[in-house]
């Protein structure tokens, strides 16, 4: 089990953080790729007017903590759990015990301070089991919670009412009260202080590029076959990030990218974004992150690269150039029609991309 992780946080007059978990619990091909993934995307604005704001994305491929053993390894018999409650994964203990299944979440949480004091906050939840991997017939599960907490002294006093409907078609309903010890919330003088809009620091820059891509694919689609090159496709390119200097010279960022690959999409999270600005227009960038490549089944691998970029060959505008490699983008074979055979169940794409962009910056 591996997980790499970062988050950006982007202060200014509307401050947001963008943040990242990709997981695995088996290898793809090599030892430093990840098999059987886990994706979580997140953006939260802390302040959004009266409200904070928090969206998460998440996805994850079919047996994610059920690892059957074999003859390279002893496995887990009852998968990564601690007395049956799957760890590291909220999603785990939604659905059938020991059944593989993939599937994906959305979660959206609005907090609001009102006058009178305390916090109100909404959280909904939808979850969805994919069929394509497991016989078993799943619901879609949608649930809500709504928060009231309020501060009283040392103690933080409140109540919750949950209600929605689980993967196995049961409606609930749950009413709660609660009584913690130290101050949760805010108090009203830290908020008086925070009120204004904050500055933007020197260095921060939100981006927008567009542009062409050309890209090949290698696909290794069993063992027992040959590999099949689909030779060179051109498509578009659309990134949406933000970075923030780090030094004289250095920029440290995150995005997120889509690309039309051969006619499938291709999404990427730039999970670490490294830019080095010389004393002339130019500027280096190096970067790291996880590619989902939409295949008949998702299809997951880390993805790196670099690229040069000619800064503010107009006002706000940069001129840039990427290369980008993901290795052995990995995804299980289990659409009906689907080659079989050979001693894997995975089939692997090797994707090559070069970039041709301009970016508008603020």
């Amino acid at each position: 089990m591996a997980s790499i992780t970062s988050r950006f946080l982007y202060p200014g007059r509307i401050p947001f953080s963008l943040y990242f978990e990709y997981a695995g619990n088996d290898a793809s091909g090599s030892q430093l790729s990840f098999s059987r993934t886990n994706l979580s995307v997140g953006l939260q604005f802390p302040r959004l007017g009266p409200f904070d704001l928090t969206y998460e994305f998440s996805e994850w491929q079919p047996t994610w903590y059920v690892k059957p053993p074999s003859s390279s390894q002893y496995g887990y018999g009852d998968g990564i759990t601690n007395y049956l409650l799957s760890m590291g994964h909220w999603f785990g203990d939604q659905r059938y015990f020991g059944d593989a299944v993939g599937g994906q979440s959305n979660m959206l949480r609005i907090g609001f301070e009102p006058q009178f004091g305390g916090r109100l906050e909404l959280t909904l939840r939808t979850l969805v089991n994919d069929p394509y991997y497991s016989r078993v017939v799943y619901s879609h599960e949608n649930t809500g919670s709504l928060i009231y907490s309020y501060p009283l002294k040392d103690v933080v006093v409140g109540s919750q009412v949950d209600y929605g409907r689980d993967v196995f078609g049961a409606h609930y309903t749950r009413v709660s009260a609660f009584l913690r010890y130290g101050d949760a919330l805010h108090s009203g003088e830290a908020e008086a202080g925070e009120s204004g809009p904050a500055a933007r620091p020197d260095g921060m820059e939100f981006h927008v590029d567009a542009g062409a891509v050309a890209s090949s694919v290698i696909a290794d689609i069993t063992s027992d076959t040959p590999r099949v090159n689909s030779g060179v496709g051109f498509g578009p390119h659309l990134t949406v990030g933000a970075r923030r200097a780090a030094s004289q010279h250095q920029d440290l960022g995150a995005a997120l990218e889509a690309d039309d690959v051969h006619g499938e999409s291709l999404l990427s999270a730039r999970i670490i974004d490294y830019r080095y600005r010389f004393d002339n227009p130019l500027a280096l960038n190096l970067f790291l992150g996880a590619a989902r490549y939409a295949k008949a089944t998702p299809a997951y691998g880390f993805y790196y690269g670099a690229g040069l970029q000619w800064r503010n060959i107009l006002p706000h505008w940069d001129v840039g150039i990427d290369y980008r490699y993901a290795a052995k983008v990995d995804r299980f074979r289990t659409e009906p029609g689907e080659p079989q055979g050979g001693y894997r169940p995975d089939a692997y794409y090797d994707i090559s991309l070069g970039t041709l962009y301009v970016s508008r910056k603020w």
